[in-house]
C-alpha cells in the first residue's frame, strides 16, 4: 500500500495529486482480489422491467478479479429488437454485466504562459469513471425454447424470457452474486455446530461399528453366509428378478449354456443338464426299417402302424339334398399343418439325470426340449407340456406318469401330451368355395380316410379336404389343421369318393372339423332337420370366419383303424459306432396314448439273450462299448388303438462316446463391487474317487490363479454326489472373473458338473 505526502513548503505537481488516486485504486483492487477474490461477480445489482419491451439495470457494483466497477444509476437495455417473430415462441436472453472506464472531461483555466501567466479555457480530462455496461446475449427461439451458452469468463446478472410481445419473466443468476461476509458468517456458524454434532456422532458410532465387527466375527460365519447368498441367487433364477444387473454372486444350474463360453478354443464340453463330457465320436442317421416289405406293419405317407384294415368309425347318411359347392364367392382360405409331436429317449451309462432338472421353469423351458430333440435336418422350438385346459388337467393327473416328461437314472424320456405341434408347422393357401363339417369325437380313435357322396361332379376342379381342430366354441380353427387329403378331377365320380389321410389319431371329447375347398361345380348330399346332433355344417365366405347352419348336415363317413394284432414287433436297421458306444440316442415323431405302450428293445448281434427293453438295470450292456447293436421296436395297444412313429428325415438315431478329457469356461462374470476374495462352489454328481478328477481355477484379465484353499463336501443322501468349494484370497482388486473347469475320467462311467455358484466375498 501506498501514501502519498503532501508538505506545505513543497511545491506539488500534478503527479503528486494524481498518485493520490491511482493509490486508492490499486489498495481497493487488491483488496478486491485478496480478500473479496470474485472473478465475475455482481452485488447490489437488481433487475426490473419499467416498460414491456425494456428492462432496467439497478445500480450496483461489478468485482472482475481486482478491479471493481461501479453503477451509480440505472441503466436501461431496450429488448424490442429481441422479441421472437412467431406468435407462441420464446426465447431466453443472458443478461450480462461487463465493467468499461469512462474518462470524463471538463472546462479548466490551463496556464499557456509561464511569464505573463496567461492562461486559457479548455477541456481537459478531469476524472475516470469506472462502470458497469449491460449486454445481451440470445438464444434460439421456440415453443420450449433453451438458455443459451455463455462462457464463463461473463458474469450473468439474470435470464430474461421473451415473447414476440413484450418480456414475459425474469430470473436472477445467483451463482454469480458476491457473498458478504455477513452471509458467509451465519453460515459457518451454522455448520460448525452441526459438525460438531458429526464428530460426536462418528465418535459414538466408531464404537459401536467397533462392538458390532467383534460380535460379527463370532455371529456370521462365512459358509453359513455363502449358503444364504446360494439361496438368494437360485430364487432370483427362480422369479427372474434383476437377471441382468450384476451382482456379487452367481448361480448357475447348468441347463443352458448362455453363461458358459462354448465358443472359446479351450472349450471341450457340452451343456445338456449339466456341464458333460464331449463325444470323441457321434454318429446320427436315420431311422430305417430292418424289412420294408414286413408284412405286420403298414407305412402311410410315412407314418408306420401295426397292419389293420379300414372301418366305418361314424357315419352320416340319408341325404336327399345336395349343396352346389360352386356357389359360394371363392375365397383364400390360408392354413397352418402342425406336425405330430416328437419324443427323445436317450440311454446308455453316461445318461444320468441332472438333479437341476427341475430348474427349467426358472430358465425357460423353451430350451429345454429345443436341446435335447434337435435333430439332422431340421431345427425346431419346443414350449413343453400343452397349457391347455385339457391336456394340462391330465398333466396334474398322477395317470399320466410316462406320457409327459420323466427322467430316471441312465435313461431320459422326453415326450409331450399334445399329439400335434404348433412348433413344427407349414403353412399353405387354397383357392375356391369352402364348406364343411364340424364333429364330436367321442372315443379316441386313428382316422386314416373321410368319404363324402358326391351328387354331380362338374366338368373341372381338383377337391381339397382338409382336418382341423375347433375351439372351445366349435368353431373350425385354421391354424391347428391335421392333415390335408387331395382327390383329383379325374378321381371323382357321383357316389361316395374317398379322401384318404395319413392316419391321425384323434382324442376323445374334443371337436374336430373337415372343409373342402375346390374350384369346381361340384355337388355333395347332405341331410335335413338337424339329423347329425354333435356337429353342424359351415361355410366360409372371407377365408377365416365360418357361418354354421343349425339344421343341415353333410353325409360323410369317419374311416378308422381296426388292427389285426395287439402286439407287433418291428425291427429297425443295427445302430453301428466304430470303436464303441456309450450312448443311444432316439429321436421321433409318433405317439402312445393311454393304454398303448411303443417299447424301444436291443440286444447285441452275436447275443443269444432274449430282447432287452431300454431301461436302467439293462444299462450295464453299453459298458462293454459295443460297435453294433440291434435295435427294435414292440408296439403294444388293442384292436382300435396303436403307438405309431412317422418315419422320415425326422426319425433320428444318435449313438455316440465321449472323451476322458473335460474343460468349460463361463463367460466373463461381472460382480459389481471391487473384491479380492471369490469363493467358486462346483456341484458335481456320479463321482467316483478312483477314476475322476476335477479342478477350478479363476482367470482375471490374462492371469490364471489357483484357489488357496479346496474342501470337497459329500451328500449323506447320495455317496456320488459331492461339491467342491475352492476359495481364492490374495487377489488383485477386480469388479470381474472367469471361471475355468478342467476334469478327466479313466473309465466309462463320467462325472459331470450340475451347477456353479460364485461368489465375491
Amino acid at each position: 500500500m501506498k501514501r502519498q505526502i503532501i508538505r506545505d513548503d513543497v511545491y506539488n505537481s500534478g503527479d503528486d495529486h494524481s498518485a493520490h488516486g491511482l493509490n486508492t485504486i490499486e489498495a481497493v483492487g487488491n483488496l478486491a482480489a485478496d480478500v473479496a477474490g470474485y472473478p465475475h461477480h455482481y452485488a447490489a445489482v437488481t433487475v426490473s422491467a419499467p416498460a414491456s419491451t425494456v428492462v432496467r439495470i439497478n445500480p450496483g457494483r461489478l468485482y472482475v478479479a481486482g478491479k471493481v466497477y461501479d453503477l451509480d444509476q440505472p441503466v436501461d437495455v431496450d429488448l424490442q429488437p429481441r422479441l421472437t417473430q412467431v406468435s407462441g415462441d420464446t426465447v431466453w436472453v443472458a443478461l450480462l454485466l461487463r465493467g468499461k472506464v469512462d474518462v470524463i472531461r471538463q472546462q479548466r483555466q490551463v496556464l499557456i504562459d509561464a511569464d505573463t501567466e496567461e492562461t486559457d479555457v479548455q477541456q481537459i480530462e478531469v476524472a475516470e469513471h469506472f462502470t458497469i455496461e449491460g449486454i445481451v446475449q440470445a438464444g434460439i427461439p421456440g415453443p420450449t425454447p433453451l438458455k443459451p451458452t455463455v462462457a464463463e469468463t461473463e458474469c450473468i446478472v439474470a435470464w430474461v424470457l421473451l415473447s414476440n410481445t413484450s418480456v414475459a419473466a425474469i430470473e436472477m443468476h445467483p451463482a454469480h452474486r458476491v457473498r458478504s461476509l455477513y452471509e458467509v458468517e451465519g453460515r459457518l456458524t451454522i455448520l460448525e455446530f452441526r459438525f460438531a454434532e458429526l464428530v460426536q456422532t462418528v465418535a459414538t458410532l466408531r464404537t459401536d461399528l467397533s462392538a458390532v465387527a467383534a460380535a460379527q466375527r463370532d455371529a456370521v460365519r462365512r459358509d453359513v453366509f455363502a449358503q444364504a447368498l446360494l439361496d438368494i441367487s437360485a430364487l432370483r433364477r427362480e422369479t427372474r428378478i434383476l437377471e441382468n444387473e450384476p451382482r456379487a454372486y452367481l448361480y448357475d444350474p447348468g441347463l443352458v449354456n448362455d453363461k458358459w463360453d462354448t465358443d472359446h478354443p479351450m472349450w471341450v464340453a457340452r451343456v445338456a443338464e449339466g456341464i458333460r463330457f464331449e463325444f470323441v465320436q457321434l454318429r446320427d442317421d436315420r431311422l430305417e426299417l430292418y424289412d420294408a416289405a414286413n408284412s405286420d406293419v403298414m407305412v402311410v405317407d410315412g407314418m408306420l402302424l401295426p397292419r389293420y384294415e379300414e372301418v366305418v368309425k361314424l357315419s352320416v347318411e340319408g341325404g336327399t339334398q345336395s349343396k352346389n359347392m360352386s356357389q359360394l364367392v371363392h375365397t383364400e382360405v390360408r392354413a397352418v399343418q402342425r406336425e405330430v409331436s416328437r419324443s427323445s429317449t436317450s440311454y446308455g451309462p453316461i445318461v444320468t439325470v441332472c438333479e437341476n432338472t427341475k430348474d427349467w421353469e426358472r430358465v425357460g423351458t423353451a430350451a429345454k426340449a429345443g436341446k435335447k430333440l434337435a435333430v439332422k435336418g431340421e431345427t425346431f422350438k419346443v414350449v413343453g407340456l400343452s397349457t391347455n385346459t385339457r391336456s394340462a388337467n391330465w398333466n396334474a393327473d398322477p395317470r399320466s406318469d410316462g406320457h409327459k416328461n420323466y427322467d430316471v437314472q441312465k435313461v431320459s424320456t422326453t415326450s409331450w401330451t399334445e399329439t400335434y405341434w404348433d412348433y413344427v408347422s407349414e403353412e399353405f393357401g387354397l383357392n375356391g368355395s369352402v364348406y364343411g363339417q364340424t364333429w364330436l369325437n367321442s372315443q379316441m380313435q386313428i382316422l386314416t380316410a373321410i368319404r363324402l357322396r358326391f351328387t354331380r361332379v362338374g366338368s373341372s376342379g381338383d377337391a381339397h379336404l382338409v382336418v382341423c381342430e375347433c375351439s372351445d366354441d366349435g368353431e373350425p380353427e385354421l391354424d391347428k389343421v391335421i392333415y390335408r387329403s387331395t382327390v383329383l378331377h379325374a378321381n371323382l365320380a357321383a357316389g361316395k369318393v374317398r379322401f384318404p389321410l395319413r392316419p391321425s389319431l384323434l382324442e376323445p371329447g374334443r371337436r374336430y372339423a373337415w372343409f373342402m375347398v375346390t374350384t369346381g361345380n361340384h355337388q355333395i348330399a347332405y341331410v335335413e332337420k338337424n339329423k347329425f346332433a354333435e356337429g353342424s355344417m359351415f361355410q366360409m365366405s372371407d377365408g377365416a370366419w365360418a357361418q354354421g347352419s343349425i339344421t343341415e348336415d353333410f353325409e360323410f363317413d369317419l374311416m378308422g383303424a381296426k388292427f389285426l394284432s395287439t402286439r407287433t414287433e418291428i425291427e429297425f436297421q443295427p445302430l453301428n459306432l466304430p470303436g464303441g458306444m456309450t450312448y443311444v440316442r432316439l429321436v421321433a415323431p409318433g405317439w402312445a396314448p393311454e393304454g398303448t405302450q411303443a417299447l424301444w428293445q436291443f440286444k447285441l448281434p452275436s447275443d443269444d439273450q432274449p430282447w432287452r427293453n431300454i431301461t436302467p438295470e439293462n444299462a450295464d450292456t453299453l459298458y462293454a462299448q459295443p460297435e453294433g447293436i440291434r435295435l427294435r421296436l414292440v408296439m403294444v395297444g388293442t384292436t382300435d388303438l396303436s403307438p405309431a412313429i412317422l418315419l422320415g428325415a425326422t426319425a433320428r438315431s444318435e449313438v455316440g462316446r465321449t472323451q476322458g478329457l473335460l474343460r468349460a469356461r463361463t463367460e466373463l462374470i461381472q460382480f459389481g463391487v471391487s473384491t479380492n476374495r471369490i469363493v467358486v462352489d462346483l456341484m458335481i454328481d456320479q463321482w467316483v474317487d478312483a477314476q475322476h478328477t476335477a479342478t477350478v481355477r479363476l482367470l482375471i484379465g490374462a492371469a490364471e490363479y489357483t484357489a488357496a484353499a479346496v474342501s470337497i463336501w459329500q451328500d449323506p443322501d447320495k455317496p456320488r454326489r459331492r461339491r467342491l468349494s475352492a476359495v481364492f484370497t490374495g487377489l488383485p482388486a477386480t469388479t470381474s472373473a472367469t471361471v475355468l473347469i478342467e476334469g478327466t475320467k479313466s473309465s466309462v462311467d463320467e462325472w459331470f458338473g450340475e451347477s456353479l455358484f460364485v461368489m465375491a466375498t
